[in-house]
């Protein structure tokens, strides 16, 4: 969120330079920006972004793309030149799924953030996605053993008993 901002301050400085725009002014806009920037929404962005998922676009177009090559050739919505443009745009909107058939907004938008040239913000951000996502497998990885062990207690019960 910060990148981004940052990023629409650099262009605000150099539209301002190109207008000539009154040093007042731009500063009274990019208090305006930068007060978009609060705690609060920040908490919305990362609750919004981890809670909602989206499927891969590259299966949504198959689902799609199937039903209609089934249909006779006079009846299809497009032709298999078009399904095949569609196809190539879709698979390369779908890198930033990393193969999986559906992901969290936030995972998208750390994997699409990895794609940007670096800077410091950028590296930041990297950093702290690469140490959750150490974290989140450390977590599934518990949980597994936990339910193992929970069944290995079930199993000894059963034999004793």
């Amino acid at each position: 969120m910060i990148d981004n901002l940052l990023e629409e301050e650099k262009e605000m400085r150099q539209m301002a330079v190109i207008k000539g725009t009154d040093p007042k002014v731009l500063s009274s806009q990019l208090d305006q920006l930068w007060g978009k920037c609060t705690l609060y929404n920040a908490y919305q962005f990362f609750t919004n972004t981890t809670s909602k998922k989206l499927k891969n676009p590259v299966a949504i177009l198959g689902a799609k793309m199937k039903a209609d090559l089934e249909k006779p050739e006079n009846q299809r919505e497009h032709t298999n030149e078009e399904w095949d443009e569609k196809m190539d745009l879709a698979q390369k909107q779908a890198e930033a799924w990393d193969g999986a058939d559906e992901a969290d907004i936030m995972t998208l938008y750390s994997n699409a953030t990895a794609k940007l040239p670096r800077n410091s913000m950028r590296t930041m951000v990297s950093n702290a996605d690469s140490s959750l996502r150490a974290m989140g497998g450390a977590e599934k990885m518990i949980s597994s053993s936990d339910s193992f062990s929970d069944e290995k207690s079930l199993h000894i019960k059963v034999f004793v008993n």
